[in-house]
């Protein structure tokens, strides 16, 4: 890694049944590139298990850039 300020790459592949075994390392936050212009909604429904319904009945907070939103419709900085 040549620039000292450049975050580094680590990919997990897990079956989507084991990731709450990874709930206490994904809270303190990943950094994941999206599409500008999306809706943060839009960028959260493609992952699995992420739908509409759990969002709303099962997420408390939703933390972008370190600062917690409500507004699902806000379009992200890609």
């Amino acid at each position: 890694m040549n620039d000292k300020h450049a975050m580094p790459d680590v990919h997990v592949i897990v079956p989507s049944h084991t990731l709450p075994l990874f709930t206490t390392l994904l809270q303190s936050g990943i950094e994941i590139k999206a599409t500008s212009g999306d809706t943060l909604g839009k960028f959260l429904d493609q992952f699995p298990g992420f739908t509409p319904e759990y969002l709303a009945d099962t997420v408390q907070t939703i933390f972008l850039d370190g600062t917690a939103v409500d507004d699902l419709t806000i379009p992200l900085k890609g």
